[in-house]
């Protein structure tokens, strides 16, 4: 009895320590009343830049956004909406280009990485996830290509990095040089 006791206690701490997922997820739409938040809360920011005529953003709301597993990220992040057409000094401070474009920063809304164009519920979940544990975003990939300088996958995701970013010359470089390593492909 006294066991079983001992692991109802357990059971029932652990229990009171989750935190209820809520309905839904509570955009802000003001960007820097977003990130004072972030800041007070110390918690990053999913910052949503989206048009009015985009499909691919008005899917993001109705599927990806609705889906309980990505509502759950807003648990331990502050989410952002940004009509790009109206604010448009931050879309172009955060070098947006395509619609949706989704930045993932830290508090003080230094970028982490970002998500260009539309991502199913569980996609988008396990991106967001490995960008907050330092996977696969751009200074990942640039640890990853000091091991491996001339990894042709490596340099291909860097590219395309950086022309999700608008930085075109930077991606036409790295371009030219998967083309001079590897010129039979």
């Amino acid at each position: 009895k006294f066991i079983a006791a001992i692991f109802v206690i357990i059971a029932l701490s652990c229990a009171s320590k989750k935190r209820p997922i809520p309905a839904k997820i509570e955009f802000k739409t003001n960007f820097e009343a977003a990130k004072a938040l972030a800041i007070e809360t110390n918690r990053p920011m999913i910052i949503d830049f989206f048009t009015d005529w985009c499909k691919w953003c008005k899917t993001l709301d109705t599927l990806t956004y609705k889906d309980s597993l990505v509502i759950g990220l807003s648990l331990d992040n502050v989410f952002v909406k940004i009509n790009a057409e109206v604010d448009t000094a931050l879309a172009r401070k955060y070098a947006v280009s395509g619609y949706p474009t989704i930045v993932l920063t830290k508090s003080n809304g230094e970028e982490i990485d970002r998500i260009w164009g539309y991502m199913p519920p569980a996609d988008f979940y396990n991106q967001i996830q490995l960008y907050m544990q330092g996977k696969e975003t751009m200074a990942d990939y640039q640890n990853r290509l000091q091991d491996e300088p001339e990894n042709l996958e490596y340099l291909s995701i860097i590219a395309e990095k950086y022309a999700g970013k608008s930085q075109y010359a930077k991606a036409i470089e790295i371009n030219n040089k998967i083309i001079q390593l590897d010129p039979d492909n």
